[in-house]
């Protein structure tokens, strides 16, 4: 098995396994109109990948609690991650305003206790804080939306929860998926249809050749805009020869927020010391992102010659694949290729 990075990598998962469930950011799954939602994924979790799914203790009080607590948040996830029986936590949902448990978590528990954590989109506030922690974390699906996909999990994302999680093997591509989806789905009743799919573009190289390596960093836009001046925001070093990997950049149909964004980032000067971008696939306004991009990074930064690869699937869109940050990964440009070059658990 080869070793590239020097993040810790936590032991991968086996059926039987223990999956601590865990309410970082929103609480929905504690609200009784959305605990059969809930109680998909835990079935799923159990009947396709043999895990059994357990509550964190503050995991199902509800929004509120969740909102005017933030250390019982911290202490869920302290917890869970010193238990022996739990082999992995997994995000129920995101949200916004994660950021808020960062004053009461110790980054020394999560380095001394390396298990896999799994979530998206707020979830980049907690990955961010195992990535400061040295430990491999992972920006995948989440049990209160990914997870209870209306009528089936898509076998996609499956395929990534497998090939990611469980296997201590060379990763190797990330092939894009055939079809996609980010029609809505219909929170306020049990009663759900699949959604409706498009054919996949598949992958576009923005500009840049050849080959190009690095960790893999990164994250959701909206969190990240938030660790800012925070302690989890990363160095200007840590940023050296990295594949920065961002999603959410144009949310909710806000152009100019994307673009926004995307300057700040600029400003910090990490894109100055990355070997590549992956951006993932937008929900919406598809070629404006793509414009949007090329006028941050090539116009205004002047990085002409910075591989860029657009339209991963991993984020707010369905299916997804499962990025596993603090690994080595490679954009093949003259092949439109990302791939992942060693394992991410052990």
């Amino acid at each position: 098995m080869q070793e590239l990075s020097m993040f810790i990598k936590p032991r991968k998962l086996s059926a039987g396994d223990r999956v601590a469930t865990i309410s970082l950011s929103g609480g929905s799954a504690g609200e009784a109109d959305m605990h059969w939602r809930y109680e998909i994924a835990k079935h799923r979790l159990h009947d396709l990948f043999g895990l059994e799914a357990v509550e964190t203790p503050n995991s199902q009080r509800g929004r509120r609690f969740i909102y005017e607590n933030p250390r019982a948040r911290a202490d869920d996830l302290a917890a869970a991650l010193e238990d022996p029986s739990v082999s992995a936590v997994f995000l129920n949902q995101g949200g916004d305003d994660g950021i808020r448990i960062t004053p009461y978590v110790d980054l020394g528990v999560i380095r001394r206790n390396p298990k896999i954590f799994m979530g998206y989109s707020d979830g980049s506030t907690f990955t961010s804080m195992f990535q400061k922690a040295g430990v491999v974390s992972f920006y995948g699906p989440d049990v209160l939306t990914s997870l209870s996909e209306p009528v089936r999990l898509h076998d996609y994302t499956a395929k990534w929860i497998r090939k990611v999680l469980f296997r201590d093997e060379i990763i190797g591509p990330v092939d894009p998926a055939d079809s996609w989806t980010a029609e809505p789905r219909v929170w306020s009743s049990a009663v759900e249809a699949a959604r409706k799919m498009t054919p996949n573009r598949g992958y576009e190289i923005l500009q840049g050749t050849g080959t190009v390596s690095g960790i893999l960093r990164g994250g959701c836009t909206g969190p990240m805009q938030q660790m800012k001046s925070t302690k989890l925001w990363p160095e200007l070093q840590e940023w050296e020869d990295s594949i920065i990997f961002l999603e959410g950049l144009t949310p909710y149909g806000l152009e100019l927020a994307g673009l926004h964004m995307l300057r700040s980032f600029a400003a910090t000067g990490m894109f100055r010391k990355a070997r590549g971008v992956v951006f993932a696939k937008p929900s919406e306004l598809y070629d404006e992102s793509k414009r949007i991009i090329l006028k941050v990074l090539r116009d205004e930064e002047g990085l002409h010659d910075l591989p860029i690869l657009f339209n991963i699937d991993c984020g707010h869109t369905a299916p997804m694949a499962v990025m596993p940050f603090g690994v080595m990964a490679e954009i093949d440009c003259d092949n439109v290729a990302f791939s992942i070059l060693e394992s991410a658990v052990v």
